[in-house]
């Protein structure tokens, strides 16, 4: 009797577990949550009426943005080669229009340097990019990753940080077209294995500060660890939990242009590392100071609280952003933060590794996050793709947060060794419908390929219509501008900030826009997404409503601007009280 009742049990108890498994296989894999969890849809008469009129256009090639990313694969599967590359946007020759930025990895450190493998700038001209990285002196060689673009020195210039694996490099705008090389003298010299990187204003004291993200200890560029199969002869890029992680830098800018490293004293250096890939600063908890959220490849992710006194508090675990909802560390890749359910607070999206999915974090009252990525309708379309850039934005200027993902996996074979997934994904682009809830729109843009290897992502009005254009990366390809043509008819409204010395380009400023006693936010940014640099200005999509009631700008320090009867349609320049 005992032995035929330890049978059932030890039976029943298998049937549960292998159940068990099953749906929680089916959770994550399959998208059974949309079975068995995603009750809550998003509404489909608005879709129907959005997805109808979103519409872009691939034009790098037609308006001269000529650039295609190397890698510089050497057959070895260096883990360097698949994260690569960024790009910013910026006015760097302050001529009223939208300059691009990109960045080139080229041959591995160790190889024969490639000339023509260098960053690339391109200045607008009315529309037109031409190629001016000779003349601006910007040729220095390296294997790049990142680009995060502020005024570092408070010049009143725009300058430009790469990241790199090996040395970092920090080019000052001289103002007259030319940029030059100031790492060294600047502080900022570091042969790290650097990735994301963010201004921000650390303590408020009126000059920008800089987070940096760092990956892997991976110093031997002459041969990579041999990781496959080698009764297959197989070989493929290493898992990065084959290399230690290495610990991100925080620096502090001592007021005069150049900078020390503050990543102790801080409190950023108190965590154990963790393969640091994206960073977004935002004043999180809205308490008048910037937070730093950290996405971090296989381990936790970081929320860095600011004290206010130049320090910080990490609190991720705590504050339910960590881990995803089965309490996992996740791929983290690429991070952005914004309101994306209209509640006043700010949520937080990072992109991970196909078999996951990306998460969507939202803040509840406390300041406390809950992972809502399925019943956001996030979860399905993203489980077998790798997402790396991510970008809220409202691309059809309806008042609410669409977002964008770059998508791509990082194992060149990965057909060879999981035939279910593809190295070549499509990117993804969400509808939402104003609640928080997303729709997959899986056409959305006229372009030659549907298929690469998406990696970095800014958004930007480029050519100054109203609605945001997208750039997207690619690993060893071209980049990619995407013309916003929504035609919802829907108006939207914009602002250009110019902050006091020490921080002219008002990284940090806070912008609210209240209509119909709701308020809205956005802020100036410099860094985030995934490996790149968004247009600095703040840009508001205003439905069918042809005016807004109030814009309060608040500038970091506490400074105020109160704006009324401002003009619909258009970009307004708001310049820092004295």
């Amino acid at each position: 009797m005992k032995r035929s009742t330890f049978d059932i049990g030890y039976r029943v108890g298998v049937v549960v577990v292998l159940l068990a498994l099953v749906i929680g296989i089916g959770f994550r894999f399959f998208g059974l949550g949309k079975i068995l969890g995603d009750w809550i849809t998003p509404d489909p008469v608005k879709h129907s009426r959005i997805s109808s009129a979103v519409h872009f256009v691939e034009r790098a090639e037609e308006i001269g943005l000529t650039f295609r990313h190397r890698n510089g694969a050497t057959g070895e599967h260096h883990i360097a080669e698949t994260l690569g590359s960024g790009v910013g946007v910026f006015d760097f020759d302050r001529d009223g229009d939208l300059d691009v930025y990109l960045v080139q990895s080229g041959p591995l450190l160790g190889a024969a340097v490639d000339p023509g493998a260098t960053d690339r700038l391109f200045r607008n001209d009315s529309g037109r990019f031409v190629d001016v990285t000779e003349s601006a002196g910007l040729t220095s060689p390296g294997y790049g990753f990142g680009v995060a673009i502020a005024d570092a020195d408070g010049d009143g210039w725009a300058d430009v940080f790469v990241t790199r694996w090996g040395a970092d490099v920090l080019y000052r705008n001289r103002g007259d077209g030319t940029f030059e090389d100031v790492t060294s003298s600047a502080g900022l010299a570091d042969d790290g294995f650097a990735t994301s990187a963010a201004w921000f204003d650390l303590e408020d004291d009126g000059d920008l500060d800089l987070y940096v993200c760092h990956y892997v200890v991976s110093a031997d560029v002459s041969s990579a660890p041999w990781c496959g199969r080698r009764d297959e002869g197989l070989r493929f890029t290493c898992h990065p939990g084959a290399f230690p992680a290495e610990p991100d830098r925080l620096y502090r800018n001592r007021g005069d242009g150049t900078f020390e490293d503050v990543s102790e004293s801080s409190g950023i250096g108190g965590v154990v590392p963790g393969r640091g890939l994206g960073v977004v600063g935002s004043d999180i908890d809205r308490d008048g100071d910037l937070d730093l959220y950290v996405a971090n490849d296989t381990t936790e992710n970081f929320l860095f609280e600011n004290r206010g006194d130049g320090t910080f508090a990490e609190i991720g675990a705590l504050a339910g952003v960590a881990f995803n909802a089965f309490g996992e560390p996740e791929a983290g890749m690429g991070v952005d933060a914004a309101d994306v359910d209209g509640d006043g607070r700010t949520d937080l999206f990072v992109t991970n590794l196909s078999g996951e999915t990306n998460s969507l974090y939202r803040q509840e009252a406390g300041g406390h996050f809950l992972d809502r990525t399925r019943e956001s309708g996030l979860a399905e379309a993203s489980v077998q793709y790798v997402g790396f850039g991510a970008r809220f934005f409202d691309a059809d200027n309806d008042g609410d947060q669409d977002l964008m993902v770059a998508n791509g996996h990082v194992i060149a074979n990965i057909e060879q060794i999981q035939p279910m997934y593809r190295y070549r994904q499509p990117n993804l682009y969400f509808v939402n419908d104003g609640t928080g809830r997303f729709l997959n729109l899986k056409s959305f843009v006229d372009g030659p390929s549907e298929l690469e290897v998406g990696r970095g992502i800014a958004t930007a009005d480029l050519d100054d219509d109203g609605d945001l254009d997208i750039l997207l990366t690619n690993n060893d390809g071209p980049v990619r501008y995407l013309e916003n043509r929504v035609a919802s008819g829907d108006h939207w409204i914009g602002f250009a900030l110019e902050g006091q010395p020490g921080n002219p380009t008002a990284v940090g400023t806070q912008v609210v826009l209240t209509n119909a006693g709701k308020p809205f936010v956005q802020e100036v940014r410099a860094g985030g997404s995934y490996l790149s640099t968004s247009d600095p200005r703040v840009h508001f999509g205003l439905g069918p409503t042809p005016s807004v009631d109030a814009v309060t700008v608040h500038w970091p320090g506490g400074k105020t601007t109160a704006l009324r009867d401002l003009e619909v349609d258009r970009y307004h320049r708001v310049v820092e009280p004295e």
